[in-house]
């Protein structure tokens, strides 16, 4: 994979098709919340959904209280499976950016999607948003239109 390629905008649907298979999220899942729940202010919750493909890993996270939601994805593409890939990069990098998200009242979400080199060679896409579900949702019924999916869909709520 060229410097170039790597770097590429990510196109989630087709480079991470798989949900993360149970073991590996439940793995994931308890690792940054072992590191980031305690932080978690009363009234929120943190979600999270992994997925994977070859050669690369997503997993986001979603902080929400009430109608605030902030969404964190974190992609990466390199080489190798499982946490020594992929995989391994977005969950040190998705780390980091909880550690300055949960508990700040007015977090700075990343905002760009340009790819940065990582370590063991990977690529890792950044981009965070404050949405509010409920409001983009009855916008989209007054304009008849379908409504913006979230980060998460509540069928993969974990």
């Amino acid at each position: 994979m060229t410097t170039t390629d790597a770097r590429r905008a990510p196109d989630l649907s087709s480079e991470c098709p798989l949900p993360l298979s149970p073991s590996t999220f439940a793995d994931v899942s308890r690792a940054l919340r072992a590191r980031h729940e305690h932080r978690v202010p009363a009234g929120e919750q943190l979600e999270l959904a992994g997925h994977t493909g070859q050669n690369a890993a997503v997993v986001v996270a979603v902080v929400s209280e009430g109608r605030r939601h902030r969404e964190v994805l974190v992609f990466a593409r390199g080489e190798g499976g499982g946490l020594d890939g992929p995989l391994g990069a977005v969950v040190d990098v998705l780390d980091d950016v909880l550690g300055k998200v949960i508990g700040v009242d007015r977090p700075a979400l990343p905002l760009d999607w340009q790819g940065r080199p990582w370590a063991g060679g990977a690529v890792v896409f950044v981009r965070g948003e404050l949405r509010d579900y409920a409001a983009e949702e009855a916008a989209a019924v007054l304009l008849g239109e379908t409504p913006p999916p979230r980060a998460i869909p509540p069928a993969l709520n974990d």
